[in-house]
């Protein structure tokens, strides 16, 4: 039996002194969530701007919240805005897609948040032996009480699974990283793993193809 460690690509979230910095794998859909409320005065607007670009604005006041600009710098459908808090959604993103996003709200004040997104090209897709011990790790290095993790294999939540088939998994509290021992060939497929902060929301999927001896 083989002991396989998987680091499930990195999600190192960390204060530094221009806001948020974390990393994320191709292909991962991410959410930049600010801290700051967006107010909805008549003069008051907001825009999403990678590096120099601007890549969306935000007018509640008029009830405008557009992506189009950044249509034109690469992130063609794959830029969506929450309405309510301003948060910014990049999906399926590209290693070109690495920089630094800011959020700069006008009105009677001003201020900017900052996230420094790194994207990593490791590969996602693992093969395995039956009968090998697998450790999916999500990255986190430092979870926090309000941190939410989540795992899933299609539809099944392994957080508390009752299907016999998930006997095997043991789930790390503290660090939320999944142990699949004496894995099954009826365990192969897409594992799918959410992690919730109160800076980002991270989606991300493994598939895991499972052989014979």
């Amino acid at each position: 039996m083989r002991n396989i460690f998987f680091l499930f690509g990195a999600l190192l979230l960390v204060d530094v002194v221009f806001g948020v910095a974390v990393t994320v794998m191709e292909g991962d859909s991410v959410t930049l969530k600010p801290h700051t409320v967006i107010p909805e005065g008549e003069g008051d607007s907001a825009q999403w701007k990678f590096g120099e670009l601007i890549i969306a604005r935000i007018n509640k006041a008029k009830g405008r919240f557009s992506t189009s600009e950044g249509d034109n710098v690469g992130f063609k459908g794959r830029l969506k805005l929450d309405n309510q808090t301003g948060s910014l959604t990049i999906t399926n993103i590209r290693t070109d897609h690495a920089g630094l996003y800011t959020l700069k709200i006008s009105g009677t004040t001003e201020t900017s948040e900052t996230f420094s997104v790194t994207v990593s090209d490791n590969v996602k897709s693992l093969s395995v032996t039956e009968g090998d011990t697998v450790t999916l790790h999500t990255g986190v290095t430092d979870i926090q009480r309000d941190d939410q993790i989540q795992w899933k294999f299609g539809d099944q939540d392994l957080n508390g699974p009752d299907d016999t088939r998930w006997r095997n998994i043991h789930r790390n509290n503290e660090t939320g990283e999944i142990t699949i021992r004496n894995i099954q060939r009826n365990q192969s497929g897409d594992y799918e793993l959410e992690i919730n902060t109160t800076s980002v929301i991270l989606h991300r999927k493994l598939h895991i193809n499972i052989s014979g001896e």
